[in-house]
Parts: structure tokens; C-alpha cells; sequence
């Protein structure tokens, strides 16, 4: 991070924050100015600052979505809520990722993909930076699919990737339904759960079919910052 923001709250509600340039200094002291182009809007927040959403409190996952939120790559809906057990797409995926990593979206112009027109014209710099960064593939019948749900075994497929793990291709994680995770997911779970990026569902089951939630996915996401 090369910098924190801070604001104070002066009343609760919500408000629109946009960074359009910084200037830094590179390692031979020249003035370097960045266009950053990031925008954000807050959620909702209590009077001390914190980040708060009406539907989170008493939920196994409130600490991660609050950290999420204060650190400005989460925001919740309109009428205050998260929604935690809501399903995320893979569009909402990259644009999660490539925000809390810091990564800088790009334009559309490296997407080449069969559904190009399905694509959210919000998500399509987060899914360029995204595809660019190697975090997210396409298909074998060269769609993108921004729009379909994301499941646990393709969260953990992603974590893998952004966290540059080693992936021994003959692991196997010691889940009880090993069985019922795909072959090509297979070795990027084992390595995701041996890193605690990801965690089973109860049980000993890891569920890798069973599609990720907002809450799930915001977990993973700050063990993989937590991480780095």
C-alpha cells in the first residue's frame, strides 16, 4: 500500500469519494503522476466511521465484511444491507479482487471473447485487469460467462492464482468429498486449504459445487491480504 486515506465522519449516510490522480516518487526522486481513476462510493457508517450494513450483525463472517468495507474495496446496496448468503458472479469476482489487490483496472481492449456483448460495461475494466493478471480464463468455447455464478471450487481455483501459490498437481486436500471436486480444481484446493485461504462448510466438507457466497468470497479474499 503505498498510502492511507482517512476521512472523518461528520454524519451518517453515504457519500461519493473519487481519486482522479497521485503524485509519487520513483527511486531516482522524479515526480511521477499516476491517473488513477478510481471511484468509490462508501456505505453506510455508524458515527465513529466504522463501515456498518444492517443484515451482518451476530454473522460468522461480520469482522471480514466490516474490514472489507473500511478498507473501501466493498460496498454493500443501496438500501443498506450486504446480503452475505447472496451468490457473486464472475464479474462481481473480479471486480472484488482486482480492487482489494490494488490492482489498476484496464480498458476492454484485451477481452476477446465469444460473449463480449454479455458483459456489464462496469465490470469489463475489472475483468480486463483480471484476465490480463491471470486470474481469470475463459472457457473452451472461448466465453468468459461475466455473469455466472461462481462456485467454491472456482473461488479457491482464483485464490491459488492471486496468491501465487505452489500447486503440486498430484495433492489432494483431505476433504470428505475430495471426490466431488473437479480434476482440474482438484490440486488448487488442496493448495488454497493448506494455505487457509479457504475453509470447509461443516463437517469436513468442502462442497466445491455448491455456489460461493458475498460472505464466503469476502473471506477469502481478506485471508489472501492478510496473507500478503
Amino acid at each position: 500500500m503505498l498510502c492511507t486515506l482517512s476521512f472523518e465522519t461528520i454524519a451518517e449516510g453515504r457519500a461519493a469519494v473519487k481519486l482522479t490522480d497521485v503524485k509519487l516518487v520513483n527511486s531516482q526522486l522524479q515526480a511521477v503522476l499516476l491517473t488513477a481513476g478510481v471511484q468509490t462510493e462508501t456505505d453506510v457508517v455508524q458515527a465513529d466511521g466504522r463501515p456498518s450494513f444492517t443484515d451482518i450483525k451476530g454473522h460468522w463472517a461480520e469482522r471480514s465484511i466490516e474490514r472489507a468495507a473500511a478498507l473501501g474495496w466493498l460496498n454493500g446496496y443501496e438500501d443498506g444491507t450486504f446480503r452475505p448468503q447472496g451468490r457473486v458472479t464472475r464479474a462481481e469476482l473480479a471486480a472484488m479482487t482486482v480492487r482489494a489487490l490494488g490492482l489498476k483496472a484496464e480498458e476492454e481492449g484485451g477481452l476477446d471473447f465469444a460473449d463480449l456483448g454479455a458483459i456489464p460495461d462496469w465490470a469489463r475494466p475489472y475483468l480486463s485487469k483480471a484476465v490480463a493478471a491471470g486470474l481469470l480464463k475463459g472457457y473452451g468455447d472461448g466465453t468468459l460467462r461475466p455473469n455466472a455464478e461462481v462456485t467454491r471450487g472456482e473461488i479457491a481455483v482464483i485464490a491459488a492464482r492471486a496468491a501465487g501459490l505452489d500447486v503440486d498437481p498430484s495433492a489432494v486436500p483431505s476433504f470428505k468429498d475430495a471426490a466431488q471436486i473437479p480434476a482440474w480444481a482438484l490440486p488448487s484446493v488442496a493448495a488454497a486449504a493448506q494455505a487457509e485461504l479457504v475453509r470447509g462448510r461443516g463437517g469436513g466438507v468442502f462442497a466445491p459445487q455448491a455456489h460461493a457466497t458475498r460472505a464466503e468470497t469476502v473471506t477469502l479474499i481478506m485471508a489472501l491480504l492478510d496473507r500478503s
